[in-house]
């Protein structure tokens, strides 16, 4: 009898001795969760991953700066008869604009394109000849212009962003620094569950579309997209308020005596009563958006002087609004229509 009783008081000490061992975290763990330093390298064969991967998110400083690029065109069109018969088009950066022999095409341009009825036709064919001169040296400049780009845009020989702000080509419309919240994909972490002494265990892990352990994600805004498009839809009148300015020549030369006998070059006639000159200016805004990120506390993530000129660019074109057309007019309103039943006597 003493011998039974003993025996019960041991099997209750291994129990009791079991049951603390769990308690305080020695016993078989029922959840895992473990790090790499890097995703596991996939191969042709199963790789064996510890668990069900997801990622966490850090703090980074996202520094973004925002450019906007205006490129002129000129563009002429000559018509006869009412049809285009020739187009030429140059398009140019917006220092370019200051170019004096710029000014001086398009001021003969709009002595062609305003020429009266009564005009001299020796002088208009002087003119002619000067425009097509004028054109191909225009050209020919633009085009050498145009052969130093952005450095964000095509490696050396190009020209630095600090330079085309000091020149007029480029405009810095935006330039901040705010603390924001990224996934970082190159710490990735496992949760997985292990078969505890009794019972069963299991994982209901939801992964957000960024991978992440959670359901929701907050993104920052730190760009107001309104204020960019105001500025850039002043950059658009630019060109049209030099062309119109660049008028030098006296119109009353057009009159008066006849010049010496020319004959107009190939592709340049002179205009007439059937004979139009046409010209039309447009500009287009090109945004080069910079966005770089590091792991900066909140102390020192600050705009950087000048920029940023490297990082992840982006270049899109800003659409322009549509002029409207001055021979539509817009109607709005109701109109009732009759009840179906209504009846009408005769």
């Amino acid at each position: 009898m003493n011998t039974l009783i003993l025996r019960s008081y041991r099997l209750a000490a291994l129990v009791a001795l079991g049951l603390g061992s769990i308690v305080t975290g020695c016993g078989h763990p029922t959840l895992n969760v473990s790090a790499l330093n890097a995703p596991p390298a996939l191969g042709p064969t199963p790789t064996a991953i510890p668990g069900i991967p997801f990622y966490v998110k850090h703090g980074m400083c996202k520094r973004e700066t925002v450019w906007a690029q205006p490129e002129n065109t000129l563009q002429l069109e000559i018509l006869q008869s009412g049809k285009p018969i020739a187009t030429r088009s140059i398009t140019f950066s917006q220092s370019f604009l200051r170019n004096s022999d710029l000014k001086a095409l398009v001021g003969n341009l709009n002595l062609l394109a305003a020429a009266p009825k009564d005009s001299d036709p020796g002088k208009l064919c002087q003119t002619v000849g000067e425009v097509t001169n004028q054109w191909m040296d225009v050209a020919e400049a633009a085009v050498k212009k145009a052969q130093q780009p952005s450095c964000d845009v095509a490696p050396n020989p190009c020209e630095p962003l600090s330079d085309a702000v000091k020149s007029g080509d480029f405009l810095l419309l935006s330039n901040t620094a705010n603390i924001v919240a990224e996934v970082d994909y190159e710490h990735p972490y496992y949760i997985n569950s292990r078969t505890p002494w009794i019972g069963n265990s299991q994982v209901d892990a939801k992964l957000s579309a960024d991978g992440t352990l959670t359901e929701g994600s907050a993104q920052t805004t730190d760009q107001t997209w309104s204020t960019i498009l105001s500025t850039v839809g002043s950059l658009a009148g630019n060109f049209a308020t030099v062309a119109s300015a660049a008028v030098t020549a006296n119109r009353n030369l057009l009159r008066g005596e006849s010049a010496a006998r020319c004959t107009p070059s190939s592709g340049w006639p002179v205009p007439s009563t059937d004979v139009v000159y046409r010209m039309t200016t447009s500009t287009d805004i090109y945004l080069h958006d910079h966005v770089a990120e590091d792991a900066s506390n909140s102390a020192s993530c600050k705009p950087i002087d000048g920029g940023v000129t490297d990082g992840n660019v982006t270049i899109s074109k800003q659409d322009t609004p549509a002029k409207a057309d001055p021979n539509v007019i817009k109607v709005s309103g109701q109109v009732t229509l009759p009840k179906a039943d209504a009846v009408t006597k005769q």
